[in-house]
């Protein structure tokens, strides 16, 4: 796949992408018969765009995608050889590097349903969260899809993250881990109110950020300590 430096999505949650926006019109005040004034029109011609130079310049790589979509943060995933969106209205687009375009690649209605947010590629599979039903993983590309939820106690997953060798959810309910064997998460740390919002892995330790504070941990053992509070707390 040919590496990009930076890839960026221009798309909000709420907001919708794509679409041409048109600045109010004008009036001059000082003299009301004066003609209306109308403004330049501004343009968004696209909604993912790539830089293969550190951000110097940028291509419209949107081919393939509806005119109008709205992608979560944390909807973005790379691996090796695939590089995927996933979208609110319209399930999980795939980039094909050899005809420039985004391709939708089926997607189970109950996932669009329960409102799709984070994706991830984990050892040749899919896996995309949701905001109400949990974890669905796919095998074959979005052929099929299986609910993979067992061990949740919120369906409301924020993000995704490898680490190492495994696979973290955070969730409204937590942090959680995948057990590949069993098909079953296992909560790493937090409670029912603790909403994780970002995870990442530093110096050996790992690093989650959530609505009660920062927390942090070895990767080679479970010694959880705070490391700042909430600025809500």
């Amino acid at each position: 796949m040919k590496k990009l430096t930076l890839i960026i999505l221009l798309a909000i949650l709420s907001s919708c992408n794509g679409q041409n926006k048109k600045l109010d019109q004008k009036v001059s005040k000082n003299d009301r018969n004066s003609p209306i004034i109308k403004s330049p029109i501004e343009t968004i011609d696209g909604i993912v765009y790539f830089s293969s130079d550190n951000g110097l310049t940028w291509e419209n790589k949107s081919d393939g995608l509806p005119d109008s979509i709205h992608i979560a943060l944390g909807a973005i995933a790379v691996s090796d050889n695939l590089l995927g969106i996933a979208t609110k209205e319209e399930g999980v687009f795939l980039f094909n590097f050899q005809t420039n375009q985004w391709i939708n690649i089926p997607t189970d209605k109950k996932i669009i349903k329960s409102n799709p947010g984070p994706l991830i590629f984990f050892k040749d599979q899919i896996y995309i969260g949701t905001q109400a039903s949990g974890v669905f993983s796919s095998v074959d590309l979005g052929q099929n899809w299986e609910r993979l939820d067992s061990g949740l106690t919120d369906f409301t997953i924020r993000r995704f993250v490898q680490i190492g060798d495994k696979l973290y959810a955070g969730t409204n309910g937590g942090l959680y881990s995948l057990n590949e064997t069993e098909k079953k998460w296992e909560l790493e740390y937090g409670n029912s109110s603790m909403q994780v919002n970002g995870m990442t892995e530093f110096e050996g330790s790992i690093y989650i950020g959530t609505n009660q504070g920062a927390f942090t941990t070895p990767t080679d053992r479970t010694e959880w300590k705070q490391v700042s509070q909430s600025i809500l707390a």
